[in-house]
């Protein structure tokens, strides 16, 4: 007799698990919310670490770290976020928050949290030198790091349809969409984008998550800079996911892979960097993705 599979996860079950996650703090949500750009920026930020006085004592730890090897000890939070500054610790946190909802305890969650930490560096990193609607850098990062959270999702209520998925061999991010339509009926972008909603995070962003498969034209009412955020994330995760592919150390070390990526006609985003500048951004996004993979514990050893 021949055994039956197992039935598929329908979308409802999977919005059912959504409303069970863990919600985000709301310090972490405030910070979210903060712009860079903003003169109140740094004392907004420690008027929100001080709220929370556990997040406080992760930037004071950090900051006295072997990272960052102060030259005295550091201890008082002013001292700490003037060390590692303000966007370094909000990312820090951001990361740390994420994580504790999606605990990284199998290889493949480790991987896909270091592919996250790539693409959210890489689309802070180039967002300033894009051409058209101008990007917030720190919307840009936390695109990248939330735009797979779907996929987690998909683990925690359906672990099997996760794995056919990943069996059929997808190359690229767009047939990692196209599959996991296939076989599950919907995709880990619309999961991500009912995950960021039940989290209360503002809809420009979560659109962005929800979209960030799709290629133009995108749809009506999104605003100029959401489309061009998509873009953006798009290009990211292309060239995370093909580094991956290349080499799981993903260091770009090969002479020509990152060079071959980035003259790619997969990577449309125009910028106002030349080619070699552009290089050299890159990788400094990816080493800095490295340094905050190995901070929140997901890096393989060297």
């Amino acid at each position: 007799m021949t055994g039956k599979s197992a039935p598929h996860a329908t979308l409802q079950e999977m919005e059912e698990r959504i409303r069970q996650l863990p919600v985000l703090p709301n310090m972490v949500m405030h910070l979210m919310q903060l712009d860079p750009a903003d003169e109140h920026y740094f004392e907004d930020v420690q008027r929100l670490l001080r709220s929370d006085p556990g997040f406080a004592v992760r930037v004071l730890n950090f900051a006295n770290s072997a990272a960052v090897a102060p030259a005295s000890p550091i201890d008082s939070l002013e001292q700490a976020l003037y060390l590692i500054g303000c966007q370094r610790a909000v990312r820090l946190i951001l990361a740390r928050s994420a994580i504790q909802i999606f605990l990284p305890r199998l290889p493949w969650q480790r991987a896909l949290w270091c592919h996250a930490f790539d693409v959210a560096l890489l689309t802070e990193a180039l967002a300033p030198w894009l051409v058209g609607p101008a990007i917030n850098a720190a919307q840009a990062y936390l695109a990248g790091l939330l735009h797979d959270v779907g996929r987690f999702v998909l683990y925690l209520q359906a672990p099997d349809e996760l794995r056919r998925v990943d069996e059929t061999g997808w190359g690229s991010p767009q047939a990692l969409a196209e599959t996991e339509l296939r076989l599950c009926g919907f995709t880990h972008a619309e999961l991500g984008y009912l995950a960021l909603r039940r989290w209360g995070v503002a809809t420009p962003l979560a659109d962005v998550v929800r979209y960030h498969h799709h290629r133009p034209p995108l749809p009506a009412g999104l605003a100029p800079a959401s489309s061009a955020l998509i873009g953006l994330l798009h290009d990211a995760d292309w060239i995370s996911i093909r580094l991956a592919l290349r080499s799981a150390l993903w260091t770009a070390s090969e002479p020509g892979v990152l060079e071959a990526l980035l003259c790619a006609p997969n990577v449309t985003a125009p910028s106002t960097l030349q080619p070699p500048e552009l290089l050299g951004v890159v990788r400094s996004a990816l080493s800095s993705s490295r340094a905050l993979q190995k901070q929140m514990g997901v890096a393989d050893k060297d």
